[in-house]
């Protein structure tokens, strides 16, 4: 999958329900799930797809206003070059400066290594919630949307 900034990248799904919710009509999209980029397909990515099995999963996609949609209908879902973008950064981003940040108070705190090193995990953990937290809220920095 190779995009440019402005350039929307998109998965095939099937629709498998449709709610209706206080955020508005939603759609419950099954997407396969691939082995990352193409990089990672070939074995020389970053080593990201080793993380999880890549199977098919469920995303929650808002319906557009007048769109009819029916279980078992074929959809695309797309995500804009900016809004990957900055899921990625909020992804790696939001760890890696909970890391250093809770790896330097642990320092200055006169903290040993073995401190040091579980502070920097424990940034790493508090990351990861933070950015789960921005990427799941609704209208958060990657809301995937419906094509044709």
């Amino acid at each position: 999958m190779r995009t440019t900034a402005g350039e929307p990248v998109s998965v095939a799904g099937v629709v498998r329900a449709l709610e209706n919710t206080p955020r508005g009509m939603r759609a419950l999209v099954a997407v396969a799930g691939g082995s990352g980029c193409p990089r990672c397909a070939e074995g020389r990515g970053c080593g990201a797809g080793l993380l999880g099995r890549r199977r098919d999963r469920c995303i929650e996609v808002p319906v557009p206003p007048g769109a009819s949609l029916v279980a078992g209908q074929g959809v695309n879902v797309y995500l804009d070059g900016p809004s990957l973008f900055g899921a990625a950064a909020v992804v790696y981003g939001l760890p890696l400066a909970g890391a250093v940040l809770a790896s330097v108070l642990a320092g200055s705190a006169g903290l040993a290594d073995g401190g040091t090193a579980l502070a920097a995990l424990a940034g790493v953990a508090l990351g990861l919630c933070v950015a789960r937290y921005r990427l799941c809220r609704p209208g958060g920095t990657a809301e995937p949307r419906l094509g044709p």
